[in-house]
């Protein structure tokens, strides 16, 4: 309820506000192993905090309910939210573009 209230609040920056959930949402379910949830409703991600708060019981008996999440732009359309166990100390992003040939 809290998450879709802050999507329609943002107004014209509503669509990715909706990614910045989803992809915290996904990078959790991801770090932990649980995989894709009944209802992504229980797990809460606050936006303004490098924190998640996990409600869901199965995600509770399988996982930690104390991830840290972090979420950065890699480009000016791609947005990845990164999480793990633990507080998230230093994050390298590269540019593999220049790479190719």
């Amino acid at each position: 309820p809290d998450e879709m209230e802050a999507i329609r609040a943002a107004g014209e920056g509503s669509k990715e506000r909706f990614l910045l959930y989803w992809t915290r949402k996904e990078a959790i379910l991801k770090a932990s192993g649980v995989g894709i949830m009944e209802d992504l409703r229980s797990l809460r991600v606050d936006l303004p905090f490098h924190s998640a708060r996990i409600t869901h019981p199965e995600f509770m008996r399988m996982a930690a309910p104390g991830y840290h999440v972090m979420s950065l732009r890699a480009g000016p359309t791609h947005l990845i939210s990164l999480a793990m166990p633990g507080p998230i100390q230093d994050v390298l992003l590269l540019d593999a573009a220049r790479l190719a040939p």
